[in-house]
């Protein structure tokens, strides 16, 4: 397991604050990427409205950043650790 510091919002009334969490075991299919640079979506501001506010407990935000590929799950083939990427949501 591995922990890294993450902008955790615990409520549409609350500020961010900066936590310690731990990443799961890397799944197939994914990436871990060391984030260099991040952006903050507009998108990212709606859970502090009350009335759109999720009821699901804390959540970290962000479907935006810049990095380094550090490992890669099983079946990930378009990048390798030590590749430079974007990162940015993918709709399906």
């Amino acid at each position: 397991m591995q922990t890294m510091k993450a902008a955790v919002l615990r409520g549409h009334d609350q500020p961010h604050r900066i936590e310690d969490v731990t990443l799961g075991k890397l799944e197939p299919g994914e990436a871990l990427v060391r984030t260099v640079g991040v952006g903050m979506c507009h998108t990212d501001m709606l859970p502090r409205d009350p009335e759109l506010a999720s009821a699901l407990g804390p959540v970290i935000l962000g479907h935006e950043g810049a990095g380094v590929v550090e490992q890669v799950g099983d079946g990930v083939t378009r990048v390798k650790p030590g590749d430079h990427v974007l990162i940015t949501a993918q709709l399906s």
